[in-house]
């Protein structure tokens, strides 16, 4: 079974440069006993040993077997019999996160690696899966606190950065930030009616952006760890992910309904808040889903862009939102 055979349009770290070559192999046709008396000679680069794969003579990957299994079986039977396919294969320009991923995902130890024919260049081991999944962490998280890409394509090291690079670095998507927050502001002020007449809504602007931003993130997680392993259809996830979205909604708008009319025993308040938590909640998940995949459209890599924007465009209609449904009610 192969799969993510397509290069990643945003890979600067591709499979092939975390690959293990020289393998110990086996033929379909070799026995048991043959291939543990070969196994003992072979000087694998591997650190640990849990599967083996079956090739032919001209190295084409066949299918892969257990080692635990192989060991326990009969030293007559042939590897052929004993090997299991289709085997889940990348490439070697498959970005490597999404190797990873794939790894994961199937349960592997290691992840085989072949060419266009399908002859086996090598394997990822279990070392280096989790050590790109760690560094793919930390990445992340420079991201998500505003960090870009030195030169080379390397983060800058956070410890020993100059305090201008920091600032130079951190600044340019956190004003992104800032120019929607004051796009938002004009929008309150369009409201500043409203906000006279029951000034308990400015209360839960609050509540109202944090919503709006946790479930949006929430989406866009989902959404990048499934575009990393390109095993969905954007369509159908969009439209599971607004079911989900709804559902969110729907219970944080009834639980805040409950303790606006218990507590502060405004209706007219409970109502406006909770109808456009749910409809922000809502819009949230929508706009976390669809940026992402139109930043990928446009080969953007939509790891990067997609927290920015996608804060900026929640905050901005959840303001929206808010305050009209508040007009509609006063």
């Amino acid at each position: 079974m192969e799969e993510d055979i397509k290069e990643h349009p945003f890979s600067t770290d591709t499979a092939e440069k975390h690959m293990v070559r020289h393998l110990c192999t086996g033929k379909q046709a070799e026995t048991v006993e043959d291939f543990l008396k070969k196994l003992r000679k072979c000087a694998s680069p591997l650190e640990s040993l849990t599967d083996i794969y079956v090739t032919n003579e001209h190295d084409i990957l066949l299918g892969v077997i257990d080692l635990a299994k192989l060991l326990k079986s009969d030293p007559a039977r042939r590897l052929g019999d004993l090997m299991k396919n289709p085997v889940v294969t990348i490439h070697p320009h498959t970005d490597r996160e999404r190797a990873a991923r794939l790894a994961i995902h199937y349960e592997l130890d290691t992840l085989p690696v072949i060419d266009k024919e399908k002859h086996l260049l090598g394997v990822i081991p279990t070392q280096s899966i989790l050590k790109i999944l760690h560094e793919e962490h930390v990445e992340d998280a420079l991201r998500a606190a505003g960090f870009r890409h030195a030169h080379e394509g390397a983060f800058i090291d956070v410890l020993k950065a100059r305090t201008l690079t920091l600032i130079r670095v951190r600044t340019p998507w956190l004003l992104v930030g800032l120019v929607g927050g004051m796009f938002a502001a004009f929008i309150v002020s369009f409201f500043e009616g409203a906000l006279a007449q029951e000034v308990t809504l400015a209360f839960f602007i609050p509540a109202m952006l944090y919503m709006a931003a946790a479930v949006g993130t929430q989406s866009e997680a989902m959404y990048l760890r499934l575009y990393d392993t390109g095993n969905f259809r954007l369509k159908s996830y969009l439209i599971r992910e607004t079911a989900v979205g709804f559902g969110i909604g729907l219970i944080a708008s009834t639980l805040i309904f409950l303790f606006i009319l218990l507590f502060l025993k405004n209706l007219t308040v409970a109502l406006i808040v909770s109808i456009s938590m749910l409809i922000s909640t809502l819009m949230a998940v929508i706009i976390a889903t669809i940026i992402p995949a139109i930043l990928a459209k446009f080969k953007k890599d939509p790891a990067i862009g997609t927290g920015p924007f996608a804060t900026v465009m929640q905050d901005i209609l959840t303001v929206a939102v808010y305050f009209l449904v508040a007009s509609f009610f006063l």
